[in-house]
């Protein structure tokens, strides 16, 4: 995947050292990965992976009470 794995030449941004991903689940389905990532020295922790978690969830449900409609809708950032 090309936004995620980069040239080192083609972009200046710092590459990410470290990165949590989490799923988004709609309806017991995967509907989509949250990812977050960072370049300094410090490590993510538990208690972020807690945050991503949660707020996987609550992203989960309200897309679910919004009947945004099929997983296939969504246009992909």
């Amino acid at each position: 995947d090309p936004r995620w794995l980069r040239r080192e030449w083609e972009d200046t941004r710092p590459t990410p050292r470290s990165a949590i991903c989490v799923p988004m689940n709609v309806r017991n389905k995967a509907l989509a990965v949250l990812t977050i990532a960072k370049s300094g020295e410090e490590s993510f922790t538990e208690r972020d992976l807690s945050l991503l978690a949660a707020l996987s969830i609550c992203a989960g449900m309200t897309y679910s009470d919004i009947s945004l409609g099929p997983a296939s809708d969504l246009e992909v950032a």
